[in-house]
């Protein structure tokens, strides 16, 4: 156990010690485009204020308000997930599961698509979840 602790405490140095900012222009603030934003959410929540009983349904289902407002991008429910079932790839994800520290370096390789690295993730997370009571059962005896 110790050795992996080790192998897993050396893994995750190497790679926090290649996470950094290329540029400084990572941290500036476009304040001109943020008070844009403001201005939209100003416009909607004033609406919204002036029709009390309105739902997300139906400024959805007006189409002046959904160009209006911008819209567009708002999910057809507000606590609908933005990663569901149907997104995860099973490749990603039996490289997680199956072989965790390949699906790490693989994480970590910035040429992969978004899903697929989440996928990996959660392949990664699940397997962990899953071994834990085993471990604990079998080796400390609890």
């Amino acid at each position: 156990m110790k050795k992996i602790l080790s192998l897993f405490s050396i893994c995750t140095m190497l790679f926090l010690s290649n996470a950094n900012a290329s540029t400084a222009s990572l941290f500036e603030l476009d304040e001109n485009a943020v008070q844009i934003e403001m201005t939209d959410l100003n416009n909607l929540e004033s609406y919204v204020e002036l029709h009390q009983c309105i739902t997300l349904t139906d400024l959805m289902q007006n189409t002046n308000l959904v160009q209006q407002f911008a819209l567009n991008s708002m999910p057809n429910h507000p606590f609908s997930p933005m990663f569901g079932f149907d997104d995860i790839d099973w490749i990603g994800f039996l490289w997680g599961f199956c072989c965790w520290p390949v699906g790490v370096i693989i994480y970590f390789v910035k040429d992969k698509d978004q899903n697929y690295i989440i996928s990996v993730v959660i392949g990664i997370v699940v397997s962990f979840v899953l071994s834990a009571p085993g471990y604990f059962l079998f080796y400390r005896g609890i």
